[in-house]
């Protein structure tokens, strides 16, 4: 039996060793970006974070299990914090407004050992003109849904409660675990992308994430700016499996178990996820723009790098840029690398020396990596950056001006600095 906790997993079982898979894998050694990704040099941590070029500051506290951070170019001077509960709170201007943007409560239930709530949003696009913005979360029966709200015309800082429109439900077995929840808009098509949860079943149930008729264990893309006749939204030109016979329109990429947090890179487009794994793995997986589509990233048949279930899997493979082994205690925060927040790659100008660098965290020991990509698509420097930080940290987010942040589960947000 394994267990899982919010924000959003806990493990059972321990593991004696820690190791990590990064095809073409380097050390960072004295921060510089002349360091190749040739492989010709290794360092400790202890070097990697006292050459760190960022470290992390503490923004505000106080935010009640923030389960996400973002923020709209129309309003450049606030960040957005999405709460479990139901709530999104503003932080303008360095203030905390005092009411909430949104509170969707009554429609949320969380059970007491669940991964259930309200688990992120995305400003749409054209937010400045039309207002309109999107959530995801579970519902009281326990499904998952993305929901459409309007600003409020005569006040910015609150939401028309009587905007909402389902976009997308999808039924979920009853198991609380495994929603996924994240969504972002492309950087360059504008359709929005929604990561799915495998449903919760122990050990991949049966193989569900590779089942082309299921919207669970994926990333789907649909088009909310154009309706069809049924929904509202349309299955956009380029989804891989719109025409074919028993799959599904709005799978974009599948084979996935719990892809909590996954992020474009805003200069090259290229998709980072984090994909939670199951009592051995943890996974970061990364495509480039155009090799995205269609991509089978291979649970239940893999957990990370090695073989899990002989369950059949359609397509080719790709597998993860970089693994990382659960090590030590036994469950909870006693265990190393039990859980995988995906970051962010780092665009801060602020911050020109980290620039193009991948950062994630371990939800259970706070552990913050990084991690570059080369040509080939292949990480490399991949090491600790020496910055750990407790509470549990839940997801990375980026505001208006490209700084980039940590929430925890203990209600604290932090951002990094230059050193």
């Amino acid at each position: 039996m394994r267990r899982d906790v919010v924000g959003p997993l806990r493990k059972l079982h321990g593991r004696l060793l820690v190791m990590l898979i990064a095809f073409g894998a380097l050390g960072i050694g004295v921060w510089t970006d002349a360091q190749s990704a040739s492989g010709q040099s290794t360092a400790s941590a202890a070097r990697t974070a006292k050459h760190f070029p960022a470290r992390l500051v503490k923004v505000m506290s106080g935010f009640a299990f923030p389960t996400y951070l973002t923020a709209t170019p129309a309003d450049p001077n606030a960040f957005y914090v999405v709460e479990r509960a139901g709530r999104i709170q503003i932080v303008r201007n360095g203030h905390r407004v005092a009411h909430p943007f949104l509170d969707i409560t009554r429609l949320i239930s969380i059970g007491p050992t669940s991964e259930e709530g309200l688990l992120s949003m995305a400003f749409d696009p054209n937010y400045a003109v039309n207002g309109a913005y999107y959530v995801d979360y579970t519902d009281n029966h326990g499904n998952i849904v993305v929901a459409q709200f309007h600003r409020a015309k005569n006040d910015p800082s609150r939401t028309n409660s009587a905007s909402e429109r389902i976009v997308l439900r999808i039924g979920h077995p009853p198991t609380g675990k495994h929603y996924a929840g994240q969504l972002q808009f492309g950087p360059r098509d504008h359709d929005l992308y929604i990561s799915t949860g495998d449903g919760g079943v122990t050990a991949g149930g049966n193989g569900t994430a590779q089942h082309l008729d299921s919207l669970l264990g994926k990333i789907l893309r649909i088009d909310v700016h154009h309706r069809s006749r049924h929904h509202l939204y349309r299955i956009p030109k380029g989804n891989p499996f719109a025409h074919r016979k028993g799959a599904l329109p709005q799978i974009y990429a599948y084979g996935f178990r719990n892809p909590y947090r996954f992020s474009f890179d805003s200069k090259t487009r290229a998709v980072w996820i984090g994909d939670v794994g199951e009592n051995t793995w943890e996974e970061i997986d990364y495509r480039k723009p155009r090799r995205f589509a269609g991509t089978n990233f291979g649970w239940p048949r893999f957990e990370g790098p090695v073989f899990f279930r002989n369950i059949p899997a359609p397509g080719h493979i790709t597998f993860p840029v970089i693994s990382k082994h659960h090590y030590g205690g036994t469950a909870g925060s006693h265990e190393h690398w039990c859980a995988v927040m995906g970051g962010f790659v780092e665009r801060d100008p602020r911050i020109p020396r980290l620039a193009g660098h991948y950062l994630f965290a371990d939800h259970c020991s706070g552990e913050i990596d990084v991690a570059r990509i080369n040509k080939k698509g292949r990480a490399y420097g991949v090491v600790p950056t020496g910055i750990s930080i407790g509470g549990l940290p839940n997801s990375f987010g980026v505001d208006a001006q490209q700084r980039l942040y940590v929430v925890t589960v203990s209600g604290t947000i932090y951002r990094f600095v230059k050193r």
